[in-house]
């Protein structure tokens, strides 16, 4: 055996250290080892473009998608609106307990936020899947470009908008039916011209 200092005796055997023995470039980041990406293009209005990020524990994250001018052309967001209605801010939100009591329920017609951008361009952000609203990202209230980070080599665990439960009598095919895997989403990009 070729010997080096990388090696190590461990109960009489020589064994080659761990940086040899891993491929360290074969490592996937945290988001694609733990979560399925689904997508939702043109989301109410076009380029509004949204990813969900699918835990196996059926938690949804939710985040713009690379496609979104927001990420795409890493337009500068002038503020993040929680304030849904009179009655309804997101920030407020609190659920407790193991049936997350008091959440507010969402569902693709119920804004999570309003996105204002420097191009005077006003996103509404919506969940694609119905669940109850575990919680929001509130550091975006202050930190909106945090939001441009989703998609660099270092994932930034902190550019979701929300976290959402599903409601346990549905299945995850028909929470997913109408959201896009990876190569349909590719594909949509591509018929679309975005890419």
């Amino acid at each position: 055996m070729d010997l080096d200092e990388k090696s190590d005796i461990i109960c009489s055997k020589y064994v080659k250290s761990i940086e040899k023995t891993v491929n360290l470039e074969k490592h996937q980041n945290y988001i694609d080892r733990y979560f399925i990406r689904k997508y939702y293009i043109d989301f109410k209005e076009e380029n509004n473009d949204h990813c969900v990020l699918i835990h196996s524990n059926r938690l949804c994250v939710i985040t713009l998608a690379p496609s979104h001018p927001i990420v795409r052309d890493k337009v500068k967001i002038n503020n993040i609106d929680f304030q849904i209605s009179k009655n309804v801010n997101r920030l407020e939100n609190k659920a407790c307990g193991k049936r997350k009591r008091n959440a507010q329920f969402v569902s693709p017609t119920s804004p999570i936020c309003f996105l204002e951008c420097s191009n005077k361009k006003k996103y509404i952000i919506s969940s694609p899947v119905c669940g109850k609203l575990l919680e929001i990202n509130d550091k975006l209230a202050t930190q909106p470009e945090l939001l441009h980070l989703c998609y660099t080599n270092n994932y930034n665990k902190e550019c979701y908008i929300a976290i959402i439960v599903p409601k346990h009598n549905i299945s995850l095919e028909d929470l997913t039916k109408d959201l896009l895997t990876e190569d349909q989403y590719m594909k949509a990009l591509s018929d679309k011209g975005k890419i």
